[in-house]
């Protein structure tokens, strides 16, 4: 496995504390909520953790501690467990597609040098993100690329300007 132990960030109100991949394993047991996994840098991902947070369970307030968010490296690469009260799994799944996600049954793989290697947190509440068939990202068009950067940045910063309209 090409985890680095221990090397788990855990954001909470405004910091980064270490945590262990053997604390997120006993975290997602919890059967009240849902985890959404993805690489952090798939486009949609920052705008729907924003428009997630700022929308539906605002910094600064008590509705936010229901909110967690995890980032590790695997396999060098960053990525993101987003969790949310599972009776509220309405916020994020409305906000998805809005963002050109979508949620997938199942949990990431990586594939190649001859072996097959599953994300290392895995349940039945577990789910990853990716983007919408169609995706403009599928392109591989650079120019194209570089305007959905700039377009998903505008909308972080409108979000957390107050710029944002709420989703059921």
């Amino acid at each position: 496995m090409h985890l680095r132990e221990g090397q788990v960030l855990v954001h909470e109100d405004g910091y980064y504390e270490y945590e262990t991949i053997d604390y997120l394993r006993n975290f997602i047991k919890d059967v009240n909520l849902i985890h959404y996994v993805c690489m952090m840098t798939r486009p949609g991902v920052e705008e729907f953790v924003t428009k997630l947070e700022f929308l539906h369970y605002e910094p600064l307030t008590t509705r936010n501690d229901l909110l967690s968010i995890h980032t590790l490296v695997w396999n060098e690469l960053p990525w993101i467990i987003i969790s949310v009260p599972l009776k509220e799994k309405h916020f994020s799944e409305n906000l998805l597609p809005l963002c050109g996600l979508r949620v997938v049954d199942g949990i990431p793989m990586m594939f190649g040098a001859g072996c097959n290697e599953q994300f290392p947190i895995s349940g039945n509440n577990v789910f990853t993100l990716e983007n919408v068939s169609g995706h403009p990202v599928y392109q591989n068009n650079a120019k194209i690329n570089q305007t959905m950067c700039t377009a998903e940045a505008q909308s972080v910063e409108d979000t957390r300007k107050g710029k944002a309209k709420k989703t059921n």
